[in-house]
C-alpha cells in the first residue's frame, strides 16, 4: 500500500513539473492589441482586483490569452505572464485576418449562443471574437487533458 501511495505522489510531482496547477477556474482573456494598453490604463491591477480576486485569486485561476502576435511579444503580456507563468506556454496568437469561424469545435451546449451571436452580428469583428473564444475553449481542453483535471468554471473576459 505504501508503494501505491508513493506512486500516486510521484504522479503529483510530475503534474507540477509540467506546470500544472490546482486552479479550478479557467479565465479566457481574448481581444486584439493588448499591447501598450494594459499597463497604461491600469488594466492589470483592475483585472486582479475586480475579476481575479472574486474568483478566488491568482492561485485559483489559470489564464488563457488569445490575442494578436504583436501583443504576445509586448511588455503588457510580459506583465501578465509574470503573474501567471504558464500563460506564456498556452497563449495563442490569432491574427484577425486569418480567421474563418466554424462551430465544429464549440461544445454543443454553447452552439446556440454562437449561432445567435452570428445571426445578430455576423461581421468580421464578431467572427474573430468567436474564433478566439473557440480557440480558448480548445486551449482549456488541452490543459485539462494534459493536467488530467477539470475546470469548474470558464470565465471569458474581453
Amino acid at each position: 500500500h505504501h508503494h501505491h501511495r508513493h506512486r500516486h505522489h510521484h504522479s503529483d510531482v510530475n503534474m507540477s513539473d509540467r506546470g500544472c496547477t490546482n486552479a479550478k477556474v479557467a479565465v479566457c482573456l481574448i481581444g486584439t492589441r493588448i499591447k501598450d494598453k494594459l499597463l497604461r490604463f491600469g488594466f492589470i491591477e483592475n483585472f486582479l482586483e475586480h475579476v481575479i480576486e472574486p474568483l478566488g485569486g491568482v492561485s485559483a485561476t489559470d489564464l488563457f490569452v488569445n490575442t494578436d502576435a504583436q501583443s504576445l511579444s509586448s511588455s503588457d503580456f510580459d506583465a501578465l505572464a509574470a503573474i501567471w507563468p504558464p500563460a506564456r506556454q498556452s497563449a495563442q496568437a490569432l491574427d484577425a485576418l486569418s480567421t474563418s469561424a466554424s462551430s465544429s469545435s464549440v461544445p454543443a451546449s454553447c452552439r446556440s449562443l454562437v449561432a445567435m451571436g452570428q445571426a445578430i452580428l455576423f461581421n468580421d469583428a464578431t467572427k474573430v471574437l468567436l474564433r478566439r473564444f473557440e480557440v480558448c475553449l480548445g486551449q482549456i481542453h488541452l490543459e485539462e487533458h494534459r493536467c488530467r483535471k477539470r475546470y469548474s468554471w470558464v470565465f471569458k473576459h474581453r
